[in-house]
């Protein structure tokens, strides 16, 4: 489910711009056209994300 490609997401450019050879992930439901007046949101993506988040935070390191 990982993909390796340039990312779109510029939280993450920002960030590794100031951070050079950080690990970072950015995930979530799939957007078209984001910041743009047509942006959308592909709604059958949405649970996935949503269950994945839930996950990860069930089996993260305990505070």
């Amino acid at each position: 489910m990982l993909k390796s490609h340039p990312c779109p997401d510029w939280n993450v450019v920002l960030i590794g711009d100031k951070y050079p050879g950080m690990d970072m992930i950015s995930f979530g439901p799939t957007i078209k056209g984001a910041h743009s007046p047509d942006e959308r949101l592909q709604l059958d993506t949405v649970s996935k994300f949503w269950e994945l988040t839930l996950e990860v935070l069930r089996n993260g390191p305990e505070n």
